[in-house]
């Protein structure tokens, strides 16, 4: 029998708060990547982040034993300083980054 836990790999990319609701790793324009991930033993889950929710994503991300991250640092007008987010709330992914995701390792 194995004792060993599957790895968890979170798989963060931008959305609003309905993309975040409705996740799922089948409907995602990353499931071939969600089944290639199974495929090799890891279990991968959905990470939808925006300024708005960034602490329920923080707290997500620390349940998780690594995070693969797609962001276009220069979209919709976010400066690339600030990828994900940008807004007057001041919260951007690289202090989130800094914070949670130095932790985290990949298998």
């Amino acid at each position: 029998m194995n004792d060993v836990a599957t790895p968890v790999v979170a798989l963060l990319y931008p959305g609003d708060r309905e993309a975040r609701d409705r996740a799922d790793p089948a409907a995602s324009r990353f499931a071939p990547l969600f089944d290639a991930l199974a495929a090799a033993g890891l279990k991968a889950v959905p990470a939808v982040y925006h300024d708005e929710f960034a602490d329920e994503v923080e707290a997500q991300l620390g349940q998780v034993d690594g995070v693969l991250v797609w962001c276009n640092p220069i979209e919709g007008g976010r400066r690339r300083a600030c990828p994900i987010g940008g807004s007057s709330s001041g919260r951007c992914l690289r202090p989130l980054r800094r914070s949670t995701l130095d932790g985290l390792s990949c298998r």
